[in-house]
């Protein structure tokens, strides 16, 4: 058995999670489709326990990427819109949505890419936004100081 601070590792579990490969492996494999915590307990002969967490980031190619549809019904697939983005963007300045009155539905300041706790989940008010297109936008600071805004429609599935 592997070796754990203060005595022998005897009993491990994984927090479920839906692509999680294994909850009762030692080691394991996970398929992520965005950045996910991964939660690890282990538990030494003495029955002394800890915890231990690992994030696996994910992302996709070019240093932005918003997609063009999200569809926030539980299903664990697609339900948040969030910036994706490159390592060469460790902050997202201002993150809008608008419906196609023009009205604000969602916004975010200063939060990290790649996080769907970072994101829109379709709620507005407290209310289900209608199945429908809305309008984003994204402002991300630049390298040498200068803006880049990136503006978009994205479509709400339910």
């Amino acid at each position: 058995m592997p070796g754990a601070e203060g005595g022998t590792l005897s009993a491990w579990l994984w927090k479920p999670d839906p692509f999680l490969a294994c909850e009762v492996c030692l080691t394991n494999r996970v398929t992520p489709t965005h950045t996910r915590q991964y939660v690890f307990i282990g538990k030494n002969e003495y029955s002394c326990t800890d915890t231990a967490f690992a994030i696996v980031k994910t992302i996709t190619g070019g240093s932005v990427n918003l997609p063009s549809a999200f569809s926030p019904n539980g299903d664990g697939l697609n339900d948040i819109f969030y910036v994706m983005a490159g390592e060469e963007v460790p902050l997202v300045r201002d993150f809008l949505v608008f419906n196609r009155w023009g009205q604000k539905v969602f916004e975010a300041k200063s939060l990290l890419p790649n996080d769907p706790r970072n994101g829109w989940n379709g709620i507005h008010k407290g209310v289900e936004a209608a199945p429908g297109t809305y309008i984003y936008l994204v402002r991300i600071s630049g390298a040498n100081g200068d803006d880049k805004v990136y503006k978009g429609t994205i479509v709400l599935l339910r």
